[in-house]
Protein backbone atom coordinates (compact mmCIF):
# COMPACT_ATOMS: atom_id res chain seq x y z
CA UNK A 1 0.00 0.00 0.00
CA UNK A 2 1.29 3.27 -0.65
CA UNK A 3 1.23 6.32 1.87
CA UNK A 4 1.01 9.85 0.68
CA UNK A 5 0.41 11.73 4.35
CA UNK A 6 1.93 11.57 7.55
CA UNK A 7 0.51 10.17 10.54
CA UNK A 8 0.36 6.90 12.48
CA UNK A 9 -0.02 3.82 10.58
CA UNK A 10 -0.44 -0.02 12.34
CA UNK A 11 1.10 -2.54 10.63
CA UNK A 12 0.25 -6.43 10.72
CA UNK A 13 3.64 -8.26 10.45
CA UNK A 14 4.99 -9.15 7.30
CA UNK A 15 2.61 -5.71 6.09
CA UNK A 16 4.78 -3.30 3.30
CA UNK A 17 4.03 0.20 3.07
CA UNK A 18 5.65 2.63 0.21
CA UNK A 19 6.68 6.04 1.27
CA UNK A 20 6.64 8.39 -1.68
CA UNK A 21 9.98 10.52 -2.33
CA UNK A 22 8.48 13.76 -0.88
CA UNK A 23 11.25 14.57 1.20
CA UNK A 24 11.78 15.82 4.55
CA UNK A 25 10.02 13.07 6.60
CA UNK A 26 10.60 11.44 10.08
CA UNK A 27 9.73 8.08 10.15
CA UNK A 28 9.27 6.30 13.88
CA UNK A 29 8.79 3.13 15.47
CA UNK A 30 5.39 3.63 18.01
CA UNK A 31 5.58 0.00 18.52
CA UNK A 32 6.66 -2.82 17.30
CA UNK A 33 9.95 -3.21 14.53
CA UNK A 34 10.42 -1.84 11.17
CA UNK A 35 12.78 -2.89 8.02
CA UNK A 36 13.25 0.16 5.89
CA UNK A 37 14.50 -0.27 2.46
CA UNK A 38 15.60 3.08 0.37
CA UNK A 39 15.74 2.88 -3.61
CA UNK A 40 18.94 3.81 -5.04
CA UNK A 41 20.81 3.54 -1.28
CA UNK A 42 22.63 0.59 -0.09
CA UNK A 43 21.60 1.34 3.43
CA UNK A 44 18.46 -1.05 4.80
CA UNK A 45 17.69 0.57 8.28
CA UNK A 46 15.92 -1.55 11.03
CA UNK A 47 14.12 0.76 13.37
CA UNK A 48 12.72 -0.83 16.49
CA UNK A 49 10.18 0.67 19.05
CA UNK A 50 10.79 4.51 20.50
CA UNK A 51 13.79 5.43 16.96
CA UNK A 52 13.76 7.15 14.40
CA UNK A 53 15.12 8.39 11.13
CA UNK A 54 15.03 11.67 9.24
CA UNK A 55 15.11 11.04 5.75
CA UNK A 56 15.74 13.83 3.25
CA UNK A 57 16.97 13.45 -0.35
CA UNK A 58 16.21 9.97 -0.64
CA UNK A 59 13.87 8.15 -3.62
CA UNK A 60 10.60 5.44 -2.26
CA UNK A 61 10.98 3.85 0.51
CA UNK A 62 9.52 0.96 1.59
CA UNK A 63 8.89 0.01 5.01
CA UNK A 64 8.23 -3.80 5.76
CA UNK A 65 6.57 -4.42 9.60
CA UNK A 66 9.02 -7.34 11.24
CA UNK A 67 5.91 -7.81 13.80
CA UNK A 68 3.33 -6.09 14.51
CA UNK A 69 4.16 -2.14 14.54
CA UNK A 70 2.87 1.18 14.80
CA UNK A 71 5.07 3.37 12.10
CA UNK A 72 4.74 7.21 12.49
CA UNK A 73 5.64 9.70 9.85
CA UNK A 74 6.08 13.68 10.39
CA UNK A 75 6.45 15.95 6.72
CA UNK A 76 8.99 18.16 8.31
CA UNK A 77 9.59 21.37 7.43
CA UNK A 78 12.74 22.99 6.66
CA UNK A 79 12.70 26.37 5.80
CA UNK A 80 14.01 29.07 7.75
CA UNK A 81 16.16 25.64 9.77
CA UNK A 82 19.21 27.12 8.63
Amino acid sequence: MKIDHGGRFTMLRGTVLELPPARPVMVASAGGSLWLTLDHDPRDLVLNYGESVLLVGLDRVLAFALEDAVMEVRKVDWRGAW
